[in-house]
């Protein structure tokens, strides 16, 4: 992962959280540094919860994963 300090062995974890109980519902890792272009991964994941969470009726994402290509 990029860094000030050049490369780093790093990695950004996201989650993808039940509002109401604040359950982590799904996660997932990727090598990107920063937010940006992670919305579309986060909806490959809530594709793949069981049917037994139910169909999400909102998605609350911050402005970072904004990407005009998702």
């Amino acid at each position: 992962m990029k860094s000030a300090d050049g490369f780093a062995q790093a990695y950004n974890a996201q989650a993808l959280v039940d509002v109401e109980s604040q359950l982590i519902v799904g996660n997932f890792v990727t090598q990107q540094s920063n937010d940006f272009g992670q919305f579309a991964p986060a909806l490959e994941v809530l594709k793949s919860l069981p049917a037994a969470l139910g169909v999400p009726q909102f998605l609350l994402a911050g402005t970072g994963y904004y990407s005009e290509r998702t």
